[in-house]
């Protein structure tokens, strides 16, 4: 379990709440720039914290690990296997030559990967145990400390 801290930006229905996490030391190599977000994530609150009070929630690592195969691993995959397959198939079928029928099942592996992302995304949206949980409400001075700098 990684623990993280936050603030509430609103309060949703169903026991959720928005909860905006600011850049972390990994991203600090790229502050200024539009690869350093504040990221928005939705978590449980069991605890009933209120909009704009700091709070630490947990993240389970291992969503994160699966989450990251699916999204970043299963694409490619799909694509090697469909260029495989489009160099036996598609291309002898539509007579398209070895490169071309590669290329073309590579394109429709690569789209069934895309479409294998969203359903992925549909069937964990309404799973409890894989959203962030609210653990602890911060004391009203708490401010985020500001991110450690690597040394270049």
């Amino acid at each position: 379990m990684k623990i993280e801290k936050g603030t509430i930006v609103s309060v949703l229905n169903g026991g959720l709440a928005e909860v905006k996490v600011g850049q972390h030391t990994e991203y600090s190599f790229y502050e200024g720039t539009q690869f350093a977000p504040e990221i928005t994530i939705k978590a449980l609150n069991p605890i009933g914290a209120a909009a704009g009070q700091h709070v630490r929630f947990l993240v389970d690592d291992r969503n994160i690990v699966m989450s990251s195969f699916i999204c970043f691993i299963m694409p490619l995959l799909l694509a090697a296997a469909g260029a495989f397959f489009g160099d036996l198939a598609v291309g002898d079928m539509l007579a398209l030559g070895v490169s071309r029928g590669a290329a073309v099942g590579a394109l429709i592996g690569l789209v069934a990967g895309v479409f294998g992302i969203k359903l992925f995304e549909r069937s964990l949206s309404g799973k409890d145990e894989y959203k962030a949980r609210i653990v602890e409400i911060l004391p009203e001075g708490y401010e985020s400390p500001e991110p450690q700098r690597p040394e270049l």
